[in-house]
């Protein structure tokens, strides 16, 4: 909206892998982002080659600022080349445990850790801050837990400039609370641990859903269909194509 030329490199996609690199708000080529590091690709993993793609699509589009997610946790993330000037920790949930750690304290520093001196570190949970300042970042804001609050500190930090939340409000994002009907209301949620299924949750109208889901097995697959079930009363149980999925008769 301030008329800045903006990427975007995101993970997972929800239709085709070249939805992971947009420029000004629209799929990149990606055969041709991936054709710049294929030469140099050999013993890399799969998302270090698409963060190397996606940085030499954004070099080569000239954009003024990339917004860019980390792939897991930020210490050991192969996004965490960057020297960014505005860091964003939306919140922190106990997922990928094995990796990150065991406590949310220990996957927020393990998330934190990308934080550069001077940068500006924008929280959605206050109960980091103390955690982010032993970065020696700029400032730090906190913008609440709601995601268009968080975007809007995020850009208004890197503007220094005042965002509308509202701007922020607008955008719909495949995948999360995405309105596909209303007659009869469904909803398509890609939420895949206990604390975003309790967001989900917090979200709908009503208490009277059908839920029609499918878990990875390496999820709390309990924990997540008990806080489903105080706002439904059917559950439809299926598996995806994943390799990773839990069997449909399973999720009881």
């Amino acid at each position: 909206a301030s008329g800045r030329r903006v990427g975007a490199y995101i993970s997972p996609h929800v239709r085709s892998w070249s939805e992971r690199i947009q420029v000004d708000g629209h799929d990149a080529d990606l055969e041709q982002a991936l054709a710049r590091v294929r030469p140099v690709a050999a013993g890399a993993t799969q998302f270090e080659v698409l963060t190397a793609a996606a940085l030499a699509e954004f070099a080569a589009c000239g954009l003024d600022v990339a917004v860019v997610e980390a792939g897991l946790g930020g210490r050991l993330d192969a996004t965490n080349v960057l020297d960014a000037p505005v860091v964003v920790l939306t919140n922190v949930a106990r997922e990928h445990t094995e990796i990150l750690g065991d406590t949310e304290e220990a996957i927020a520093a393990e998330k934190l850790a990308v934080v550069a001196p001077g940068a500006t570190v924008v929280l959605g949970d206050s109960r980091w801050q103390e955690l982010a300042r032993a970065r020696d970042p700029l400032r730090v804001e906190l913008a609440g837990p709601s995601n268009p609050a968080l975007a809007a500190a995020a850009a208004g930090a890197f503007l220094d400039a005042p965002v509308d939340p509202g701007l922020a409000r607008q955008l719909v994002i495949p995948g999360r609370l995405e309105r596909r009907a209303d007659a009869p209301l469904e909803i398509w949620d890609g939420a895949h641990n206990p604390a975003g299924i309790d967001y989900l949750v917090g979200c709908l109208p009503g208490s009277r859903f059908t839920v029609v889901a499918s878990i990875l097995a390496d999820k709390d697959a309990r924990s997540m269909l008990r806080s489903l079930a105080t706002v439904a009363d059917t559950l439809v149980a299926t598996q995806s194509t994943s390799a990773r999925a839990l069997a449909a008769g399973r999720l009881d």
